[in-house]
């Protein structure tokens, strides 16, 4: 009996060690060396972003107001065959971009190029956001901070549920920004890319109010 209640202490033990270092290593997975999030993107944010500035509902709404900075929602869709699939209109402050995809943590070139292409044309601070509890808008707002410093960007955490919530004006977009002109226009090489059309078709206007 006794030998069995020592063989049974033993095996607890190791069991009890294989499970906490299973918990970290399912942590540490959680972000990649350069500290991007890439798995889990639907859970709890921090409070804030090292080298950005991080928007309370009513500091975004007072930079709307003023048209002081330029949003960009980067809710993700499905992307099939070089097209955007959206299975329905996306939510939006007025007057924001919805460029997709680019906020996960480890981008393909076909994203990382499209980020680039328009994160360097916005004008001002360039606020991202999407959902409560949205890692792709931190990781969004981090890559650009870093890639881009001379950039101002700025990060609403709790994104377009907040807004809603107090009842300020939204639009609904149909398409997200469309690929920029690509080698497979240029030089015949297909890499993929499309163009989904002119916006000026694609915005609608709603209000909570």
């Amino acid at each position: 009996m006794k030998w069995n209640a020592c063989l049974a202490l033993f095996l607890g033990l190791i069991w009890g060690s294989a499970v906490a270092s299973t918990t970290e290593d399912d942590e540490f997975q959680l972000f990649d060396s350069d500290g991007y999030r890439i798995q889990s993107y639907r859970s709890a944010t921090p409070a804030h972003l090292d080298g950005v500035q991080t928007l309370t509902t009513e500091s975004a709404y007072a930079l709307w107001l003023r048209k002081s900075g330029h949003f960009v929602n980067v809710q993700p869709v499905l992307w099939r065959q070089g097209f955007f699939l959206p299975d329905q209109p996306l939510t939006i402050i007025p007057g924001s971009d919805w460029l997709p995809n680019v906020g996960f943590g480890q981008l393909e070139e076909l994203w990382a190029d499209y980020l680039q292409h328009y994160a360097q044309q916005w004008d001002g601070m360039i606020i991202f956001y999407c959902t409560p509890d949205c890692w792709h808008s931190w990781n969004t707002a981090k890559r650009v901070a870093e890639k881009w410093p001379d950039l101002k960007v700025g990060w609403f955490r709790d994104g377009i549920d907040a807004w809603q919530e107090k009842g300020y004006p939204v639009e609904f977009l149909q398409q997200p920004l469309p690929m920029p002109c690509t080698p497979s226009e240029e030089t015949g090489v297909d890499k993929g890319f499309k163009k989904v059309g002119p916006r000026s078709f694609q915005r609608g206007i709603g209000s909570l109010g």
